[in-house]
């Protein structure tokens, strides 16, 4: 569903929420693929900081200056 797109910004491995082979094969994936597992939780690191407080009070200093 989209916000989990919008949320995840790549830095996940998607599923089909009402699959249980999807879920499964998803979770094969990640232990069994180490360059997979690397990569998503380095994707992972990098996302988390587009929702920290100072990052958003920038988004919101912009949005402000540029109304003026």
């Amino acid at each position: 569903i989209e916000p989990m797109f919008s949320v995840a910004n790549n830095a996940a491995v998607f599923v089909n929420p009402y699959s249980i082979e999807s879920i499964r094969d998803a979770y094969i994936a990640i232990i069994n693929n180490k360059a997979l597992r690397e990569d998503t939780v380095a994707k992972g690191l990098q996302n988390v900081k587009r929702f920290t407080s100072k990052f958003i009070a920038k988004q919101y200093h912009d949005i402000y200056k540029s109304l003026i």
